[in-house]
């Protein structure tokens, strides 16, 4: 997943309205069709003031990355020839 979709998934889990963009943007409409299909938007009803809806699974896909604990680096020393 590129760090775009995931802005794109943080936006919708976060505000039920549309992310602010320019008309004509291929790759937001490309990623919100994705996730159509994939079940983490679904149409929003009528009168619920923005076009697409977080599902269940959206809501679950976020709270597992953010569950994730961060990455520690961790610095090693290489073996040299087996010593």
């Amino acid at each position: 997943m590129t760090p775009y979709e995931i802005k794109l998934l943080l936006h919708f889990y976060t505000t039920p309205a549309n992310p602010v963009w320019e008309n004509g943007d291929t790759i937001r409409d490309i990623t919100i069709g994705s996730f159509l299909k994939e079940g983490l938007l679904e149409i929003a009803p009528k009168g619920y003031g923005c076009d697409w809806k977080a599902t269940d699974k959206l809501c679950c896909y976020v709270e597992g990355l953010c569950a994730l604990p961060l990455p520690v680096q961790v610095w090693e020393i290489p073996e040299r020839d087996g010593r």
